[in-house]
């Protein structure tokens, strides 16, 4: 007997007014905002979306970054990417970008389009893989392709693993198109984390445990994912009956939008993540040692929470922290101008036309 009694304890608070707050963030929302979203320039009332992120106290944003023409082959970058990268920076959200899986482009060539676009616009979450393309012919095919990409993104994250994204009526698909083979030409896909798509009343363990499909998320268990997509209709905690959609209210033009649950279990390294270890261990760094009087004799005021970082680049470690609102006197200039040396180390002046010092008098 599987004991269910926390998610049924937390399905009523979904269902019933959910506060976040009443479960100590067990989970949290995130958007997944390519549903919707065309062009470069997406039409959003940024104060309603902020309130939205505010209020469901969200900490990630997911968007879809690269794709292919599943007839063509032609590889293209979605052209709403870069806004919700910047929107997502301008907020301090954790970002995830997506590749959507074709069958008509080379794994390879796929991934290495998609790990270029990442280099150019970093994200904080790891690489994510979207297995759900319901024209494909061979499945086998299609879990041959999703193996290379997951591999070389996995060898890029170094230690880390990519996630992948698809939905309990895209497994059924593939397992009805395999048969008998299908655990043999899937169950290697259990090691990365689950974004599952489900849309119902039911918490995923639950829906299935009801309907008696306990083998239905297979390779993964019933509980094994890591962010469940919930909803594509906008609205929080659920929809009700009559499928209304709340799209309005994130100040997006459109009535739909998919909303995430994100288990904090996951989320967490990310929130506050560490230094993973080198392998071989790199000597000690020295001690930060500053010069003893400043070159430039001017003072700036930070914009937001900043890191304090060893060198004149975000390739360089962080070695300490301060706060919005914090004064600091420049002691030297580095990176084309773009970071300022403190006492404590460098931090950043302007990044991708980003601000984040001010000038004080």
């Amino acid at each position: 007997m599987v004991d269910t009694s926390f998610w049924d304890n937390t399905w009523n608070k979904l269902m019933y007014g959910w506060d976040l707050k009443q479960i100590g963030n067990t989970l949290f929302v995130a958007p997944d905002v390519s549903h919707w979203s065309v062009g470069e320039n997406p039409k959003v009332i940024e104060e309603k979306f902020v309130k939205q992120l505010e209020e469901k106290e969200v900490k990630a944003i997911i968007y879809k970054g690269t794709d292919a023409n599943k007839f063509t082959g032609k590889l293209f970058t979605d052209t709403s990417a870069t806004f919700w990268w910047k929107l997502g920076g301008k907020y301090n959200l954790l970002r995830g970008c997506y590749h959507w899986l074709q069958y008509s482009v080379d794994p390879t060539v796929a991934f290495n389009y998609h790990n270029h676009f990442i280099k150019e616009y970093p994200t904080e979450l790891p690489y994510f893989l979207d297995f759900e393309e319901s024209s494909v012919k061979s499945a086998s095919d299609y879990i041959w392709r999703a193996s290379v990409w997951l591999a070389l993104a996995e060898n890029e994250l170094k230690n880390d693993l990519p996630v992948v994204y698809t939905g309990g009526w895209y497994l059924d698909k593939v397992r009805s198109m395999l048969g008998s083979a299908y655990i043999s030409k899937i169950g290697w896909m259990q090691k990365y984390p689950l974004w599952l798509a489900l849309y119902n009343r039911k918490y995923p363990e639950k829906f299935y445990l009801d309907n008696k499909l306990p083998n239905a998320l297979s390779p993964w268990g019933l509980d094994d994912w890591v962010i469940w997509q919930y909803t594509d209709k906008a609205d929080f905690p659920y929809y009700n009956d009559g499928d209304l959609y709340w799209g309005d209210e994130w100040g997006i033009p459109s009535k739909g939008l998919d909303l995430n649950l994100i288990k904090s279990s996951w989320l967490e390294k990310y929130l506050s993540p560490e230094i993973p270890p080198v392998d071989p261990p790199e000597p000690p760094v020295p001690p930060f040692e500053p010069p003893i009087e400043p070159c430039y004799e001017l003072t700036y005021k930070t914009l937001y929470n900043m890191n304090i970082r060893s060198g004149a680049g975000t390739n360089y470690s962080i070695v300490g922290s301060l706060p919005q609102g914090s004064i600091v006197d420049a002691l030297d200039v580095g990176g084309a101008n773009s970071w300022i040396l403190t006492k404590k180390g460098w931090i950043c002046n302007n990044l991708n036309g980003k601000q984040y010092l001010e000038k004080e008098d």
